[in-house]
């Protein structure tokens, strides 16, 4: 709880130091309906423990898995167009930034808790944190 909580804090104090002193802000969350946030957490979640398993069976070992693990899950990222032009866009940015965020925190969660339902609450806790920030902006 404590990893989660403390990247809630630095998710909120980085969103209000990006838009500090900005009329519309520059970290900007697109607007997504709540529910849509838990399928992609699910998603993402379970998409990337598969890299992590996947991985840690093949080295047979799980710290070894999980940061390999985060290399192809921050490949995949850079290699996405979508998620690489959402960093250019005002409206999305905070939205690229977040799921990068997510991914870190993600495998240094499972790391210390080896638990998937840990990781995956902490992610929606993140997406309901940036979709609020969202929120206030309009």
């Amino acid at each position: 709880m404590g990893v989660g909580l403390l990247a809630l804090g630095f998710v909120a104090l980085a969103w209000l130091n990006a838009n500090r002193g900005q009329g519309a802000g520059r970290l900007g969350f697109s607007a997504v309906p709540i529910w849509r946030l838990l399928i992609d957490g699910l998603y993402l979640q379970v998409h990337w423990a598969f890299y992590r398993g996947a991985l840690a069976v093949l080295f047979d070992d799980l710290y070894v898995g999980v940061f390999w693990g985060l290399v192809l899950a921050c490949l995949e990222l850079l290699s996405s167009p979508f998620w690489r032009r959402c960093w250019r866009t005002r409206a999305c940015a905070g939205d690229a930034w977040l799921l990068g965020v997510q991914v870190l925190v993600s495998a240094l969660l499972f790391l210390l808790t080896h638990n998937l339902w840990v990781c995956l609450v902490v992610h929606w806790a993140l997406s309901l944190t940036g979709w609020g920030l969202g929120r206030s902006q309009r």
